[in-house]
């Protein structure tokens, strides 16, 4: 709540993704990364990430963008 969301390059409004599938690069990028303590979202494991799409969260692998956990609707 209260953050800015910038959209990427590319940006497709709506889209969404789910659980072992793959996120475009663009989005697990540093600038869509999510605080989990800030938003009380679990510690991500080794390797992971929580990052913002539009008002869902995802979680992903850092460095291949593989969706472990979604949260959809965290923002609105």
């Amino acid at each position: 709540p209260g953050v800015r969301y910038p959209k990427p390059p590319g940006h497709r409004s709506g889209a969404w993704w789910g659980v072992g599938s793959r996120l475009p690069a663009v989005y697990y990028a540093p600038a869509y990364v999510v605080d989990h303590q800030r938003y009380r979202l679990p510690v991500p494991p080794a390797g992971f990430r929580w990052v913002r799409v539009e008002n869902d969260v995802y979680l992903v692998h850092s460095a291949s963008g593989l969706v472990r956990d979604a949260l959809y609707r965290l923002f609105y």
